[in-house]
């Protein structure tokens, strides 16, 4: 009994830890890293635009009247320009703490761990991120189901602050550093803007879709004449 339930018990826990809002449950070297994983196992599948396109009409709309083509383009802009270093430092606050990654005797006198929080993200954000940007860093887009995966980890929302940490490296700037490229892979990686579906592309895809449907009924039909044919014939004496 008890070798039949621990597979059960350990999906469980394991799905406990990977969806909890702890920071601890990961290691802290990879904390980051299992992002970008995370993220490609639950939005990297594609569907065909034509698909996505239907599924998600009602969404585009609503959220593609908001801004226009110009703030997007404004949008794309920015984060192409978009470096540790021009992040404005009035808009977050930095501590230091004990660490646990490396270090040696080194982390037990000095405070290297590097902690930056950013207050009320969702009423100060537009002041340096824009509003396109910062309304799909909080409530998602429509490649992940306006589901933001990625701020499970880093943001509070009963404090409304973006918490980010790192203790990968012994020196305290490296890691203020670290933290600063962490922001910036948060904001690039959630934006995203679909592109407009072209009449050829539309006209394609229900060509394949068509083939496809085709191709099915095809091989159903040569599967049943398989099984017929596999019939004992009645002999009339």
């Amino acid at each position: 009994m008890r070798k039949s339930l621990f597979p059960v018990f350990f999906n469980i826990c394991s799905k406990r830890c990977i969806g909890s809002s702890n920071w601890k449950c990961q290691t802290p070297t990879r904390q980051w890293d299992n992002f970008s994983q995370i993220r490609k196992q639950l939005c990297g599948a594609k569907p065909p635009a034509l698909m996505l396109c239907r599924q998600m009409s009602g969404k585009i709309q609503s959220t593609n009247s908001e801004y226009t083509a110009d703030d997007i383009s404004k949008a794309q802009r920015w984060l192409s320009r978009l470096q540790p270093s021009s992040i404005p430092k009035h808009v977050y606050e930095q501590r230091f703490s004990r660490s646990s990654g490396p270090g040696g005797q080194n982390v037990n006198k000095l405070n290297t761990k590097c902690t930056l929080i950013f207050p009320n993200i969702s009423k100060t954000g537009n002041c340096w991120i824009p509003n396109l940007v910062l309304n799909q860093l909080l409530h998602g887009n429509v490649k992940n189901e306006y589901k933001n995966f990625l701020l499970n980890n880093v943001y509070s929302e009963k404090k409304d602050a973006l918490v980010i940490q790192s203790d990968r490296e012994r020196s305290r700037e490296l890691n203020k550093i670290d933290c600063l490229n962490k922001v910036v892979l948060l904001l690039q990686n959630s934006f995203f803007v679909q592109k407009e579906i072209s009449q050829e592309d539309e006209q394609k895809w229900t060509n394949i879709k068509k083939s496809s449907n085709e191709h099915r009924l095809k091989k159903k039909k040569f599967l049943q004449d398989k099984k017929q044919s596999r019939k004992k014939i009645p002999l009339d004496y």
